[in-house]
């Protein structure tokens, strides 16, 4: 029998959600026809039910040991009380904030800290350099070894103290590479482990070229461990590799600048690629914007994959009773776990505090524990009562699903930066179990909700009664730059091109009995993973503004894109913007079509839940309190659009579905190779 081995060198425990999804896939592939095998963390000391298990690997992902242990961060020996006040001292603070300024800012608000020390926090930024080449030493000779996260910070704060106090004046700020796990040194401990663990898998397990090898955690460094790997092996399995990881952090304006990390990584690839004359090499991501990204790289293809859901329940809320909304995952300031508090209060102390009730798991994973994220758990500690419940530490499998079941919301305010391309499996396993979101606007999450918007608008817009649907042609457009928009309107197919930060805006006045406005295009722009902004201001009688929505849409290549603006009483007339402030390219939007309808019933602005803009007036955390409230009052309408898209995600994100789709690849011998010989990166980047 044909065997498959799932390898994933994250797995150093019994809870989360790389052994869920670990044995999710494994249990598909024995349905078709494999025999499983799992590979995991040493650290690991479970067992998983007729499933062998071999622990071959010495570091996860982000190049950290898991074995090694690390005491918890208290006050235990008068080493530790010293420890701590210095953790909580004026200097650990600010080197907080030199590495991320989000810190400190959160610290400030949230415990009444000192003001912000823009010098101080200038010269820390200045020698980080010189901190990161003393911390590699200091890792390689073990006197990290059993130091947590806290206790890091503390250590890092008395180099970076010393060498400020040495030198007279600022240094020059270094930047730190985006996207590296530690020095190039540790870099090659790493890479040289998971080559030697891969080789161990193969000889375990007794692996075949017809065998068959996943690895659905790929770091940058397993990548440079996977072409040792290759060196070495002169017949091996094929093998698998899913990046679920971004490359460039924001939008298509942003990633110039970000080159010099991209270069490194498209010469690894195209190495990669070079040496798989036997096709046994396979690339994968789990997105279309990501699969975007690293086909930029010069070499592909990357296939997207479906991210496998857990069958999990609907939600059976009654009416009367409050909602629930979860948290669920990692304690995480890109997870948004920060703004839990804000949310909390803002609840306790309205009208709702009967009608909502926060569900949070405040899980730290062992020896990581930042300084704001110890101080939010201790905030929310605080305000624990009727309207919040905390559950501390890791969930098992079985445990997550329940955390699910018994959730009527799923809060995903997840970065904007991080996630305007990743992917989310809280995400998908939320509507694919039919429970409404809310989640950061501007994201790949709520692009797959402007697509499946679309989908649902088709069967909206067949009941609408009201004024015929308004072509975009047909409407003056004024631009702020370039050319206004122009067409027939006995043309089917209208465009509207908008270059790098071009607005377009145009006027819709409200027919009478109009209760709801539908906006729908296809998004032809270039780069996939492109964003377009909208500005609508619903305006009174007298010009006045009643209410103001900025939405960030699109995100999906070629893909048809839905929205919805609501009405308001005494409303006249919407003032609609379109803007094209995150493409690097030209961006295009064609069969643009708006429609009034007229429903009695509320309708959501799009599929599965609220998506929040940063840019939002009032900021991101002013508008997740108001997006608690809204969905509070809509939940029927926000439950069933949930319940739709579950119909349609159900069947794609399942586990079957991606073990089919690597076959597939194998079959049509999709591997990796060279689309262009990479002597540099590209020079728009």
């Amino acid at each position: 029998m044909v065997k498959f081995v799932l390898c994933d060198p994250s797995i150093a425990g019994t809870g989360g959600h790389y052994l869920e999804y670990a044995v999710r896939v494994l249990e598909a592939a024995r349905i078709q026809g494999f025999d499983p095998y799992l590979a995991v963390n040493a650290a690991f000391d479970g067992t998983v039910p007729d499933i062998p298990v071999v622990k071959p690997f010495r570091y996860d992902i982000w190049g950290e040991v898991p074995t090694r242990k690390k005491r918890p961060l208290g006050p235990r020996t008068a080493m530790d009380v010293k420890l701590l006040k210095y953790y909580k001292s004026r200097f650990a603070s600010l080197w907080a904030a030199a590495k991320d300024p989000a810190a400190l800012e959160h610290y400030n608000r949230h415990t009444g800290g000192a003001g912000v020390n823009w010098r101080w926090i200038s010269r820390m930024v200045g020698v980080r350099s010189q901190v990161a080449s003393r911390l590699v030493e200091d890792r390689l000779s073990g006197k990290l070894d059993e130091l947590n996260d806290g206790e890091m910070l503390v250590h890092e704060a008395y180099i970076a103290a010393a060498l400020c106090l040495k030198s007279k004046r600022p240094d020059v700020p270094v930047f730190e590479k985006s996207n590296a796990l530690l020095s190039m040194g540790l870099k090659n401990v790493c890479a040289n482990q998971f080559a030697s663990a891969l080789k161990f898998v193969v000889e375990e397990f007794a692996l075949s070229e017809e065998d068959y090898i996943f690895l659905p955690t790929m770091s940058w460094t397993d990548l440079r461990g996977l072409q040792q790997f290759r060196r070495l092996q002169d017949r091996s399995p094929e093998l698998h590799l899913l990046f679920r990881r971004n490359i460039f952090r924001e939008y298509a304006d942003k990633w110039q600048g970000q080159g010099f990390d991209v270069h490194e990584l498209s010469h690894l690839f195209s190495q990669v690629a070079v040496c798989n004359a036997d096709k046994k090499v396979f690339c994968y991501t789990d997105t279309v914007p990501l699969t975007a990204q690293y086909e930029e790289l010069g070499s592909g293809p990357f296939i997207p994959l479906p991210i496998p859901a857990p069958e999990v329940r609907s939600p059976r809320r009654k009416s009367g009773q409050p909602i629930r909304i979860a948290y669920l995952g990692d304690a995480r300031t890109e997870k948004g776990f920060q703004y839990l508090p804000a949310l909390v209060r803002a609840v306790r102390d309205s009208l709702w505090r009967s009608r909502v009730v926060f569900d949070v798991q405040c899980y730290l994973p062992e020896g990581h524990s930042p300084v704001d994220m110890l101080q939010t758990i201790e905030s929310l500690k605080r305000l624990q009562g009727p309207h919040l419940e905390l559950h501390f530490g890791a969930l098992s499998a079985d445990g997550y699903s329940k955390a699910i079941e018994r959730s009527d919301a799923i809060l995903i305010a997840y970065d904007r930066g991080n996630y305007s391309a990743r992917s989310s499996g809280i995400f998908i396993e939320a509507l694919c179990s039919g429970r409404p979101v809310i989640a950061t606007g501007g994201t790949w999450m709520s692009a797959l909700a402007d697509m499946l918007s679309d989908i649902r608008f088709d069967e909206l817009i067949s009941k609408h009664v009201g004024a015929a649907p308004i072509p975009g042609a047909r409407l003056k457009w004024q631009t702020v730059q370039g050319e206004p928009f122009v067409g027939a309107p006995s043309q089917k197919s209208k465009r509207l091109t908008l270059s790098n930060r071009e607005v377009a805006c145009t006027i819709l006045r409200v027919p009478s009995r109009a209760t709801h406005l539908v906006l729908r295009f296809k998004n032809e722009s270039p780069i996939s993973g492109t964003y377009l902004d909208l500005h609508c201001v619903s305006r009174g009688e007298n010009g006045n503004c009643l209410s103001e929505d900025v939405r960030a849409v699109g995100g999906h290549e070629a893909d048809r894109i839905g929205t919805l603006f609501k009405v308001l009483p005494g409303q006249v007339d919407f003032w609609l913007g379109i803007g094209n402030a995150r493409g690097a390219t030209k961006s295009v939007m064609s069969d643009i079509e708006f429609v009034w309808v007229e429903s009695n019933q509320p309708l959501e602005a799009s599929v599965g839940g609220i998506y929040v803009n940063p840019d939002v007036p009032g900021g991101y955390e002013a508008g997740l309190i108001k997006a608690v409230f809204v969905l509070e009052q809509d939940y029927p309408a926000y439950a069933q659009s949930a319940a739709f898209a579950r119909s349609i995600l159900g069947g794609v994100h399942h586990a079957d579905r991606l073990v089919q789709d690597i076959l597939q690849a194998s079959q049509a011998k999709a591997a990796l190779t060279t689309n262009k010989y990479v002597t540099g990166f590209r020079d728009d980047y």
